[in-house]
């Protein structure tokens, strides 16, 4: 299930996933990190966008990882399911298929171990050929020293930002014909962050108001009424250490992380 910006069903996603952690290293797969754009340098180019009053304009890459090129030879069974769907269509069916055979992938797949990698490096290899370059300060984030345009690459989620609107246009259709990319136009949400935009006064602003409602339904609290402080108010006598043999349940602990590891 895909959902949209503000946590709704979007549409529903099939995909085909390998059984990578079968994968042996050094076998069928190699190198497996894949970098993302840090959060503060998103943040501090939306800012300086912002100020400069530039285009930012977003774009989505479909089925990202089936895009990348393997280095390894990776074998795989036939996918479940294949041999019913060419008994119920048999106009389908390669005259030389059979149920026993393997399959050697020519290009990467959800699943496996390398696959992000994959892909970004496919990627990479694309925009340098575009004429952008990685900056120093962070590898997945791409600069044209030409035009200027900026793209910020989060796996398939691309920000292109610049002050010229018709050059952008054109990085945008030229990265079109190479990957399947859906056009988002200006930038409206970004890894679950809301981005809003005053151009008069030139200011930008980022709220996950959204993901916070999620957060509230998750734990039953979406009726609750905001206050500035977790703490009882007036009154510190029911903070005190728990008494011997007081602990916390593992219901208790995990309930705990999990709210905090939500903020």
């Amino acid at each position: 299930v895909k959902k949209d910006e503000e946590g709704g069903l979007d549409k529903f996603k099939a995909r085909l996933v390998v059984r990578g952690f079968e994968q042996q290293p050094g076998f069928d797969y190699g190198q497996t990190f894949a970098s993302v754009a840090k959060v503060a340098t998103w943040r501090i180019l939306l800012t300086v966008a912002a100020c400069l009053d530039w285009e930012i304009e977003q774009m989505d890459v479909s089925t990202a990882f089936l895009e990348g090129d393997l280095d390894e030879d990776v074998f795989i069974e036939m996918p479940e399911g294949l041999v019913e769907y060419f008994e119920q269509h048999p106009e389908d069916c390669p005259s030389d298929f059979s149920s026993e055979k393997i399959c050697k992938l020519l290009k990467s797949l959800y699943g496996l171990k390398q696959a992000p990698r994959q892909w970004q490096m496919k990627l990479k290899k694309t925009l340098e050929s575009l004429g952008f370059r990685q900056i120093m300060s962070d590898t997945a984030v791409y600069k044209n020293p030409a035009t200027g345009v900026i793209i910020i690459t989060y796996v398939d989620d691309l920000l292109i930002m610049g002050n010229d609107k018709q050059v952008i246009q054109g990085y945008k259709a030229r990265l079109g014909e190479i990957f399947t990319m859906t056009d988002l136009g200006p930038a409206k949400h970004f890894l679950g962050v809301r981005i809003t935009r005053d151009r008069n006064a030139r200011l930008i602003y980022l709220s996950q108001d959204a993901y916070f409602t999620r957060i509230l339904k998750r734990f039953g609290l979406e009726n609750c009424r905001p206050v500035k402080t977790p703490m009882e108010r007036n009154s510190l006598s029911t903070l005190r250490p728990r008494d011997d043999g007081d602990s916390a349940s593992p219901e208790e602990r995990e309930d705990y992380s999990s709210k905090t590891g939500s903020l």
